[in-house]
């Protein structure tokens, strides 16, 4: 376990917490609600994980499926909607997760994002098919000509 420094003090302490999970997993998950519920006993805030589907099986299924942006749109409107959040909070992203908070910031960041916290993420891109230039021909030229268009997209 992760010990926490003696003194938290700083806006940032009393602001909540928004968490957001990664494909194939859901707010509604006991693993993931754990991780949300620590996180807000650590800090002493408040802390919600943002669920894109209204259950465990849409949430789950929208992550894997729904396009991005709507995705963003249902998270920025879910935030707006939570008074607890309207004065700005810090958000921790895992995996997908990531890329739903840095769209929220970049489209909308309205209540603030203070502190964005990127754990194993795709915020800077995805630069390859993993594995996939190794394979031989036909399987790497077909990989090469794939990455070559998406390259240009």
């Amino acid at each position: 376990e992760v010990a926490m420094p003696a003194d938290i003090s700083g806006p940032a302490a009393t602001l909540p917490t928004v968490t957001a999970h990664g494909m194939g997993d859901s707010c509604f998950e006991p693993g993931f609600s754990s991780i949300t519920r620590a996180i807000g006993k650590k800090t002493g805030t408040y802390a919600r994980c943002i669920p894109i589907g209204g259950n465990i099986i849409t949430d789950t299924i929208d992550g894997l499926l729904k396009n991005m942006d709507a995705s963003v749109d249902v998270f920025a409107a879910k935030i707006k909607a939570d008074p607890k959040l309207s004065g700005g909070f810090n958000a921790i992203g895992f995996s997908q997760g990531n890329s739903l908070i840095r769209g929220y910031i970049e489209k909308y960041n309205d209540p603030p994002v203070n502190s964005f916290i990127s754990v194993h993420g795709t915020v800077q891109g995805v630069a390859a098919f993993p594995s996939c230039f190794r394979q031989g021909k036909p399987v790497g030229l077909i990989c090469k000509a794939v990455a070559e268009v998406l390259g240009d997209l």
